[in-house]
């Protein structure tokens, strides 16, 4: 079977003796992260740095299968298999970090630490995937193929997209020998949505596994998690359950507003007893 197509990364001239993985959000790749999971494995030499391009993303494109939560923590045990260094740690942002607490509920790796950046663990099915269903309806509606990235480019801006989401998007892109194509299977990434929405893994987060420290990051002017997750959310930090960080003027994309502030909270050790 196809492993996820990955990228480790560790600090110069250490010798890492476990791996966190690295996941970015929806129609995003594994170089989302790059210079933050640099920075982790620089201050922080045991750990290497698995950076992932999740099913139907970057080039982990065509995976079989369904596509679902269930099915990207398949991926990534697959992948924990192939990794020379036993994974014992996972990050992920809005997607991907509720693909990062599939894989804490699933049990099947002993993980260390969990970091969750601004998802809601809890159930939606009704809430629209944060302005995604807008911009998939948009690529719907576009040609898959271009002559150039600047023509892909263009089709955005004509759309109505602007120049963050035209360079998110063009991220996507896959070189063919017209020009380029935009790469994910759009029906594969709705179904992927729907079970993001759909799936609720507050339980988890209330109750981790024993030894796991699960972090929570969120972005103070993001509604990604619902006032009534964030008061789970709250209560349980306070219990000790689990940490929790609001990064002040961040809004659902806090490593691109606040870069400063993720860097400085990823590379923080643990300090519990």
């Amino acid at each position: 079977m196809r492993t996820l197509a990955h990228t480790v990364v560790a600090a110069a001239g250490s010798s890492p003796v476990r791996a966190m993985f690295f996941l970015h959000g929806i129609l995003g790749t594994r170089a989302n992260w790059r210079s933050f999971a640099r920075a982790f494995v620089d201050a922080r030499p045991d750990w290497a740095a698995v950076l992932v391009d999740l099913r139907h993303h970057g080039d982990s494109l065509d995976l079989g299968g369904e596509n679902d939560l269930e099915a990207c923590v398949d991926d990534l045990l697959l992948l924990a298999d192939a990794v020379e260094l036993p994974i014992r740690g996972v990050l992920g942002h809005s997607f991907g970090g509720k693909v990062a607490l599939s894989l804490l509920a699933r049990g099947a790796l002993s993980l260390d630490e969990v970091i969750v950046v601004d998802v809601d663990p809890a159930a939606h099915p009704s809430r629209s995937a944060r302005g995604v269903d807008t911009v998939i309806a948009t690529l719907d509606a576009l040609p898959r193929e271009y002559e150039s990235r600047e023509a892909f480019r263009l089709a955005l801006e004509r759309a109505g997209l602007g120049p963050t989401m035209q360079g998110w998007l063009g991220m996507n892109l896959v070189r063919t020998e017209a020009g380029v194509r935009f790469g994910p299977d759009l029906d594969a990434i709705k179904a992927l949505l729907r079970s993001h929405l759909e799936t609720d893994l507050m339980d988890v987060c209330l109750a981790p596994p024993r030894g796991a420290r699960l972090r929570f990051l969120l972005g103070e002017r993001s509604d990604a998690v619902s006032p009534e997750s964030r008061a789970k959310l709250e209560e349980a930090a306070r219990e000790g359950v689990l940490e929790l960080e609001v990064v002040p003027g961040a809004g659902h994309w806090v490593h691109v507003d606040a870069p400063d502030a993720v860097r400085a909270f990823l590379t923080r050790a643990d300090q519990r007893a």
